[in-house]
């Protein structure tokens, strides 16, 4: 991806706020015009923003879509996060790690958490209330 992305808004991002999936009714874009407008690097520029591995994740499972009320809701969220950013920054979130695999044992009778798995459930915790 050529130039710099600091021009790039982000309420240019807002609409790509869908899971990944192959083009269909309700897509515009196939895979060729995604490769032509290099969008894997736009990702990987949004995912290199994020404070989190789950933000990352996230950010590159992300797709254009062509659903207005989706693309209408997306930019309403990114509108919110841009106001609560300007009233002061994020922090605490590069802590949040992905604790899925911790919380499916945790739903198993009987199954324990080990303690690195109890650490990086609490720094989570602590993460989610700082912000």
């Amino acid at each position: 991806m050529s130039g710099s992305s600091k021009g790039l808004g982000t309420e240019s991002l807002a609409f790509f706020w869908e899971e990944r999936a192959e083009p269909g009714p309700g897509r515009s874009m196939d895979s060729h015009s995604l490769r032509v407008l290099e969008f894997h690097a736009v990702l990987d520029c949004l995912a290199a923003e994020t404070a989190s591995v789950l933000g990352r994740q996230r950010a590159v499972a992300l797709a254009p879509s062509a659903d207005a009320d989706l693309v209408a809701q997306r930019l309403a969220e990114t509108t919110e996060a841009r106001a609560l950013l300007l009233r002061a920054p994020v922090t605490g979130m590069e802590r949040a790690a992905d604790i899925r695999p911790a919380l499916a044992r945790a739903g198993i009778v009987g199954a324990r958490l080990s303690p690195p798995d109890l650490l990086a459930v609490a720094d989570t915790l602590e993460a989610a209330e700082l912000t």
